[in-house]
């Protein structure tokens, strides 16, 4: 979704200057026009570049992984070093890196999240919860080390934070949210593609849902994303829709660009990249997409036959 993104900031026009960690994601040795790429192979040489670039661009836009704080960390540079951030801000940022302490957050403010409880790094499997659980990282990314269990095991250790919650049965769904000065702008619903192996791992997405599913869909994430804070910028919710609105729960909110984009910018009639930056800084018009069924599969996207 980086790649996608910056060649879509450059064909809108602007000055993309992109770095990257060479350890984890090589980037192009030859960039499309528009492109100048920056890379560090260590962790000393990234703050000190990352700064640099930050301070000195017109906007920044953060594509990190919640894990090990890595997008707070880079949020927070950004602010430090004066940079215009488009993305939320850090606290909110902060509350939705932790998948416990934002269901908490949500729960608390009336919305339908889902209860859980958080498991110290260390501990013992609880055997005194109602089972099947899914199993997460409090500051996973993605579908990463996520696990479905049927049954409790009292012998196995939980190495890392955790949060454990029931396993709720419905349609996985998220909805991408745009947030600036004109207020929060949600995206089309698109159905998530999971895997059936109880890991969760993201194989794709669809859009459109049926209308009524859809609006079910933003309503809720809008409310979700509304008892945050005040956002900017692109914003991802994950959702279960039930058998009806009663039985909806917010997943989580994930405060970055995700996968998503790749489906919604082939069905955007104008460049969504684009877009994102207009709505962030800008009194703007909501971006047109287009009805026709799109299918996102392993990084291809095409056409659904109906």
């Amino acid at each position: 979704m980086a790649d996608a993104m910056s060649t879509d900031l450059a064909t809108a026009g602007f000055e993309v200057q992109r770095m990257a960690d060479a350890t984890v994601y090589p980037l192009p040795k030859y960039p499309s026009a528009g492109q100048t790429c920056h890379t560090v192979s260590a962790p000393a040489e990234e703050k000190p570049l990352f700064t640099e670039l930050a301070r000195s661009a017109d906007a920044t836009l953060v594509i990190a992984p919640e894990t090990a704080g890595a997008l707070t960390a880079r949020v927070r540079w950004t602010l430090e070093a004066g940079g215009m951030l488009i993305g939320p801000d850090l606290g909110i940022t902060e509350l939705a890196t932790d998948k416990h302490q934002l269901a908490e957050h949500l729960l608390a403010h009336g919305i339908p999240a889902v209860a859980g409880i958080a498991i110290a790094a260390g501990s013992r499997l609880p055997t005194d919860v109602p089972y099947p659980v899914v199993l997460k990282p409090r500051d996973g990314a993605g579908s990463q080390q996520m696990h479905i269990l049927r049954g409790a095991d009292a012998q196995v250790y939980i190495p890392t934070a955790a949060r454990l919650e029931p396993y709720i049965e419905g349609l996985p769904v998220s909805v991408s949210l745009l947030a600036g000065p004109s207020g929060i702008c949600p995206l089309p619903a698109c159905r998530q593609l999971l895997s059936k192996d109880g890991k969760f791992t993201y194989l794709g997405g669809s859009l459109p849902l049926d209308s009524e599913r859809a609006e079910r869909a933003k309503q809720l994430a809008l409310r979700a994303v509304a008892a945050c804070g005040t956002p900017c910028g692109y914003l991802g919710v994950d959702l279960i829709l039930g058998k009806n609105m009663d039985a909806d729960r917010v997943i989580e909110i994930n405060p970055r660009l995700t996968t998503s984009y790749l489906l919604l910018r082939q069905a955007a009639e104008e460049n969504l990249a684009a877009a994102i930056i207009r709505w962030s800084l800008q009194p703007s018009e909501s971006p047109i997409f287009s009805p026709e069924k799109k299918r996102f599969l392993l990084n291809k996207s095409e056409e659904l036959i109906a």
